[in-house]
């Protein structure tokens, strides 16, 4: 199927070795396609190189969390609690005071 899938913006696509990926631009005026990895990346592909990739269209996926499914905690604290202004009344409070 190579050579015969236009890049449209907006549009998911899947290539020969398993990449899904969304075109999130297209540059007419230097045949550049900027695309949005399923993992998070992004990279580009100019439009004589994206014409020899062995691509196909494909339905947008069900779970878009795929950029999102390696984070960890950054120790910030629980995101259970939601901090509400009555818990904070600002950096002072923070502060160790003197005896």
């Amino acid at each position: 199927m190579a050579g015969n899938v236009f890049p449209g913006e907006g549009k998911w696509y899947k290539d020969s070795i398993g990449r899904v990926m969304q075109v999130v631009a297209y540059d007419e005026s230097n045949d550049a396609i900027e695309v949005q990895l399923f993992e998070g990346g992004v990279t580009e592909f100019y439009l004589d190189s994206w014409s020899q990739l062995e691509i196909e269209l494909i339905e947008p996926p069900q779970d878009r969390s795929g950029s999102f499914d390696d984070l960890v905690p950054d120790g910030m604290g629980s995101t259970e609690k939601h901090m509400h202004p009555t818990d904070w009344n600002g950096p002072a409070d923070e502060m160790e005071q003197e005896d």
